[in-house]
Formats: structure tokens, C-alpha cells, sequence
């Protein structure tokens, strides 16, 4: 069954979070119509659960998560939703 959901354009979606999770969010990118966001470690879950809960995000499955290791500089997570 095809949905009648309209996904938010990139622009709006980072508009958005930058309103709920202010300088928490510390990148955005529009990488060919997808949204692509940089939080701050201690505020990914609240994101998250937040794209989760949302009715105008819809983020309701999870495609897969995955790191990548920068050796002394840290790790990234990276989730797809």
C-alpha cells in the first residue's frame, strides 16, 4: 500500500531541530534531498527519540546504525532513519 506521508524538505527538517535542540545541533547538510544532521553526543537520544515521536518527521523505523572511528580524535555514529 503506497503512503499518502509527504516527507519535510531538507531546509525545514533543519530548521526544526535547530529550534528544539538549538547549538546542540552543530551541523546540517541537504546531500541530494536527504536531511543529514551533526548533534552533540549528549543530546542523540533526545534527537532521536524526538524524529521517533514526531508526527511531521515520522522517523519510525531505523534503516541501520553503524561508527566510524577516528583513532584520538573520537567516533561518530552514524543512523540512518
Amino acid at each position: 500500500m503506497a503512503s499518502s506521508r509527504h516527507r519535510l524538505p531538507p531546509p525545514e527538517v533543519g530548521s526544526r531541530l535547530r529550534a528544539q535542540f538549538g547549538d546542540d545541533v552543530v551541523s546540517f547538510e541537504d546531500q541530494h534531498g536527504h536531511s543529514v544532521v551533526g548533534v552533540t553526543p549528549s543530546r542523540y537520544h533526545e534527537l532521536v527519540t524526538f524524529l521517533r515521536n514526531e508526527p511531521e518527521f515520522d522517523c519510525d523505523y531505523c534503516d541501520f546504525t553503524s561508527a566510524v572511528d577516528f583513532g584520538e580524535d573520537g567516533m561518530e555514529i552514524v543512523t540512518h532513519l
